[in-house]
């Protein structure tokens, strides 16, 4: 798999940051990106993923938390806090 042909993640609860992240790794050539407002929806979406980007306080569970339960349902899902 070619590093552009990655799944992302992203699980952000404020709305442009989500925009934003999403414009910018479209202009990189990333295509499959996908986001989630809340982490358990997240959680769910984590075992499609192979990159989880995600903000470190979000309304139901802190990042570090999220990244401990993403890499229960899927060990080789990567992370950026």
């Amino acid at each position: 798999m070619g590093w552009q042909e990655m799944r992302i993640l992203i699980v952000e609860d404020e709305q442009p940051i989500i925009e934003t992240l999403i414009r910018a790794l479209h202009e990189e050539g990333w295509d499959d990106v996908s986001y989630a407002k809340e982490a358990g929806i997240g959680l769910h979406k984590a075992l499609q993923a192979d990159l989880l980007i995600t903000d470190l306080r979000l309304p139901d569970f802190d990042g570090i938390t999220l990244l401990k339960e993403a890499r229960k349902v899927n060990p080789a899902i990567e992370v950026m806090l």
